[in-house]
């Protein structure tokens, strides 16, 4: 009796696990890309990762959108953002900058 029973709750329970997995279907699709900044100080040969799977359109094939900034020595990464330009700091002071804390 508690076999016939099991097997009576059968459809039911596979109904629920089809209906959950075309639920779950369309999540993750027709989401917009939003471009992520990039920053680079020069052309050295240390960006050529970035370069490189650029143009071979990786980035694009799992959904990123790099947008590639460069930006002088004399740049702080806010400066992205806001297009003002900044005294240079010593690298201790922009990792201080950087981390929140008080720059001297």
């Amino acid at each position: 009796m508690n076999t016939m029973r099991q097997w009576k709750q059968t459809p039911i329970i596979l109904a629920i696990f089809i209906a959950s997995l075309v639920s779950l279907a369309g999540v993750g699709t027709g989401a917009e890309v939003a471009p992520f900044l990039v920053s680079y100080g020069g052309t050295a040969g240390y960006q050529l990762p970035l370069w490189v799977n650029k143009d071979l359109g990786l980035y694009k094939k799992y959904g990123i959108d790099l947008v590639f900034v460069a930006t002088a020595v004399k740049r702080k990464p806010a400066d992205l953002f806001d297009n003002s330009f900044a005294e240079h700091l010593d690298k201790s002071g922009f990792l201080r900058e950087l981390w929140g804390g008080e720059v001297r």
